[in-house]
């Protein structure tokens, strides 16, 4: 459910393809793999890191990892170059 709440977080109703044709910062920092998808996933965990909205706080270091990376699965699930592969 988190990741399925962040997976447009900050979304500037631009596409990936927009981002990467402009060399825009975004898609160099993730050389040009799932842009936006890999700019939610880090958004997510940057607002979940803050102290405010820490709701791992009971989890131990094993599970916040489990969870980090579950999260951004589902993140990249949703770019839709690799939807359908990761589906199979």
């Amino acid at each position: 459910m988190v990741g399925a709440l962040g997976h447009d977080a900050g979304h500037p109703g631009l596409n990936n393809l927009y981002f990467q044709k402009l060399k825009h910062p975004l898609a160099q920092t993730s050389n040009d793999q799932a842009v936006l998808e890999m700019y939610h996933g880090y958004l997510l965990q940057w607002l979940l890191n803050k102290p405010e909205n820490d709701i791992l706080a009971g989890l131990t270091a094993q599970e916040k990892t489990r969870f980090r990376k579950a999260t951004l699965e589902a993140i990249l699930g949703t770019d839709m170059t690799k939807h359908f592969m990761l589906c199979q």
